[in-house]
């Protein structure tokens, strides 16, 4: 029995590890529900063990019946365990990469609006020949406008992305 029951703990360790060494590694809600899985074998386990305890026979053949039980059932909850706090520490990586990406585009395209406005200023720059004093005043109080607020966004999208990253 302790033979048949080492051979069944390495056949399921080898099949979890390598179920994680592959697809499963980034898919945090395939890995819960292997901890799901995980769990309910193991309960069905514990459950064969406790059948078992009720057959004279078998107490007699194998009187540590209960040790294999609690074996189990520990090894089982905490192979179950890891794989939902893996599932968890994974999932909050994944957030976290996805907000310093999104951190990064708005600085992103922050600085392209900037470019933009840098882009109105030097041909307002170049117009102002042909435009009224009063016009280019105008003009050029909107782009320094526009010109802050993208500064602005920059350095607000800036500070988050500090704030994401360690």
């Amino acid at each position: 029995m302790h033979l048949v029951f080492i051979l069944i703990s390495i056949l399921f360790l080898g099949l979890i590890w390598g179920l994680l060494g592959g697809y499963l590694y980034r898919k945090p809600w395939l890995i819960a529900v292997l901890g799901i899985l995980v769990g309910v074998i193991g309960s069905y386990m514990s459950s064969v063990f406790l059948e078992y305890e009720k057959i004279p026979e078998l107490i007699r053949l194998f009187p540590d019946i209960m040790n294999g039980k609690d074996a189990v059932s520990v090894l089982i909850s905490s192979i179950s365990g890891s794989l939902f706090a893996s599932a968890i520490i994974l999932q909050a990586q994944n957030i976290h990469n996805r907000d310093v990406a999104d951190a990064n585009k708005e600085i992103e395209l922050a600085r392209d609006l900037f470019e933009l406005f840098k882009k109105n200023d030097n041909h307002l720059k170049k117009t102002a020949k042909n435009i009224s004093t009063e016009e280019f005043w105008v003009q050029y109080n909107i782009i320094r406008a526009q010109e802050f607020r993208a500064i602005t966004k920059i350095l607000n999208a800036e500070e988050k992305r500090n704030k994401l990253q360690p």
